[in-house]
């Protein structure tokens, strides 16, 4: 049954699904559903578009036999650095080349060769496996999403992870509370031998609910535990991280345009290295370096309430263990996860002065300053494009996509812009069209007048707090406060 835009939600509960059916071809794997009884799967309405999962497997590839006939070994050498070693130009217009890097991301959207009978993925995932785990995307991908409603273009719900960090968690509650965006806050709390602070659990908006959590894993920011979860946009994030609301708008009311997308704030990158032969991550740094990104993180990001309950039930496995045993790459498992089935479309991003405006929270402990963090993404990035059938060899089907389409701008950032989704028009929600207005004013500022009379006066009002409480790396509170110890 279709469930459509107008329908009222309130007499569905989150969680009463459809007994699941399976597409037209497709036999459960009982490997597939093993230690899956606590996962939940999404309602479905809408189906997701193909994916590509159904390759060539019972015949060599004309080309490839053309190839190697034609082509010898030395002549495969000189092809071999064309491909994938070819200077490419990084956003500040310096070429890069073999000599300077080893990366090139534009290698990532030459597409898939596929060779029947050679495995050119990772060699440590067997092909019986790769089989179950397509049999579990093309599952995911027959459930669909359920349509927005009225509420989802207006409202989101945020689920906010937090450990230990009850100071920073109370902080970007009183923050994001006041956003009139927000339809309720879901707190995630893991920590079965401490209590929530009764600010929390009692918190004076009204909006706050606390899940509790038996399992201490961060597959649990996804597994909704919360009842009746008021609308279909997520907004995952962080407990140390705060954006003004006319920020946070930004990136929703682009997701509510393409609720089958992520949209976030954080962009990233999957690098192939083509000395070692594998996929690394790739920080910040090197998505500007390159100006390229293909991932995006959810310690801010809006999602649709249904991908989170299709991981829990169809990611494979061994992306679950891993991201419980390590305590990480559940942001990029989510990423990679969503973009397997969106036929590798890269997720969207804010518009780029929105994405400036990331508040901070102090900690002492971080979990990426910790030994060994890089090489721990690195392995997920090369095993979980495998294990979600993104990858053959050194080529890989997510697609890597520009961030700034022009130099310096402020506006229209990350794949595919939408230049009128901040244009006033007939339709809009009233605090859309509001938001869109002064959009349009700030367009004819400079960027130096974007930065001084707008941004940086909306940030200091979201961080009045957080600076209070010295929780500013850096400002003369939070030096009064720590760095007296």
């Amino acid at each position: 049954m279709r469930r459509h835009a107008d329908q009222n939600r309130d007499d569905i509960p989150n969680g009463d699904h459809r007994p699941f059916e399976a597409p037209s071809g497709v036999s459960p794997s009982s490997a597939a559903t093993r230690k899956r009884s606590r996962r939940r799967t999404g309602a479905t309405a809408t189906r997701l578009g193909h994916a590509g999962w159904d390759l060539p497997r019972n015949r060599l590839d004309p080309r490839v036999v053309v190839g190697f006939c034609i082509v010898g070994g030395s002549l495969l050498l000189v092809v071999h650095t064309i491909l994938f070693r070819t200077a490419f130009t990084s956003s500040t217009g310096q070429d890069i080349g073999p000599d300077t890097s080893p990366h090139d991301p534009n290698a990532l959207n030459e597409g898939l060769d596929v060779v029947d009978g050679v495995d050119t993925t990772s060699g440590s995932i067997d092909n019986d496996s790769l089989g179950m785990y397509e049999d579990q995307l093309v599952r995911a991908m027959a459930m669909g999403l359920t349509e927005l409603a009225p509420i989802d273009r207006e409202k989101y719900t945020i689920r906010i992870n937090t450990w230990r960090r009850n100071e920073q968690l109370v902080v970007s509650l009183n923050h994001h509370s006041k956003c009139e965006g927000v339809a309720q806050i879901q707190v995630i709390w893991c920590d079965s031998d401490n209590e929530p602070p009764d600010e929390v659990l009692n918190h004076s908006s009204g909006k706050v609910v606390v899940e509790r959590h038996s399992i201490n894993s961060l597959n649990e920011r996804f597994h909704i535990l919360t009842e009746d979860t008021p609308t279909l946009g997520i907004l995952s994030m962080d407990d140390d991280v705060l954006r003004p609301c006319d920020a946070i708008d930004a990136g929703f009311f682009r997701w509510a345009s393409h609720p089958e997308r992520l949209v976030g704030y954080d962009a990233r990158l999957h690098i192939p290295d083509m000395e070692s032969g594998r996929f690394e991550y790739g920080y910040k740094s090197a998505t500007e370096k390159y100006n390229r990104y293909s991932i995006t993180l959810p310690r801010y990001c809006f999602v649709h309430r249904d991908y989170l309950n299709l991981y829990m039930s169809y990611a494979p496995e061994p992306i679950i263990e891993r991201v419980e045993t390590t305590f990480e790459c559940e942001d990029i498992a989510l990423s990679f996860f969503v973009s397997a089935l969106t036929n590798g479309d890269p997720p969207l991003l804010a518009d780029f002065w929105a994405t400036k405006t990331q508040i901070k929270l102090y900690s002492s402990a971080t979990i990426s300053g910790t030994s060994g963090h890089k090489k721990v993404r690195d392995q997920c990035v090369e095993d979980f494009l495998s294990m979600l059938l993104l990858r053959r060899g050194l080529k890989t089907k997510l697609l890597v996509h520009e961030l700034w389409h022009e130099k310096d701008i402020m506006f229209g950032y990350g794949a595919e812009p939408d230049s009128d989704l901040l244009k006033p028009r007939e339709g809009m929600v009233q605090r859309h069209a509001s938001l869109a207005e002064r959009v349009q004013k700030w367009k004819h500022m400079s960027k130096e007048d974007l930065n001084a009379k707008v941004i940086s006066p909306m940030m200091v009002e979201a961080s009045e707090e957080a600076m209070k409480a010295g929780l500013l790396d850096g400002t003369a509170p939070w030096k009064a406060r720590w760095k007296a110890r």
